[in-house]
């Protein structure tokens, strides 16, 4: 009886000690959220707006829990002579957003956020897998602890957003499955 119980608390202890570190693995570090930022401040660089919502600045709308103090630093920078204002959103609905931040937190809720977003001026950027495949304009990821991205050419286009030619010839475009022959 008491060997069973010793089991037991052995099997429970060993489920809790892997759970919490595939837990902490896949949490991200005050540093690679910082990366992330300098991603999106390349980002911001490199993609021009035919209209934006505000003709004196851009706005960087940060949707769900992040750490919002790494963008801090583009906070009040001149993009395309103009000034970017950061500000933490709640929702979507009556904010001015030049481009969007939708942290991981909200992977429920991407459908909805990426069908409010359709064909208007937004840039759409993400931390939450498959982003840029549900429709999402870039898709942040780390791959071997460095940020990387995923672009959807198609939404950008259709939000009317230019991609520099400069950023183009660094990156691989992979054609959709049905552009394959």
């Amino acid at each position: 009886m008491k060997a069973k119980l010793i089991y037991k608390l052995f099997i429970a202890l060993s489920a809790i000690y892997l759970i919490g570190n595939i837990y902490a693995s896949t949490r991200k570090t005050p540093e690679q959220f910082h990366a992330q930022a300098r991603v999106v401040e390349y980002l911001i660089n490199n993609i021009t707006w035919e209209k934006t919502n505000d003709n004196n600045a851009l706005h960087l709308c940060i949707l769900g829990n992040t750490h919002l103090d790494s963008f801090n630093m583009l906070h009040g920078k001149n993009f395309h002579n103009k000034p970017l204002y950061l500000k933490a959103i709640n929702t979507i609905a009556g904010q001015r957003c030049d481009i969007l931040f939708v942290s991981e937190s909200e992977k429920d809720n991407m459908p909805k956020i990426i069908e409010q977003t359709r064909n208007k001026p937004i840039l759409t950027i993400s931390d939450s897998n498959e982003f840029a495949q549900q429709g999402g304009d870039v898709n942040l990821f780390m791959a071997n602890n460095q940020p990387a991205l995923m672009l959807n050419t198609q939404a950008i286009s259709e939000q009317k957003l230019k991609i520099s030619s400069d950023m183009l010839k660094i990156l691989t475009i992979i054609p959709d499955v049905e552009d394959k022959d």
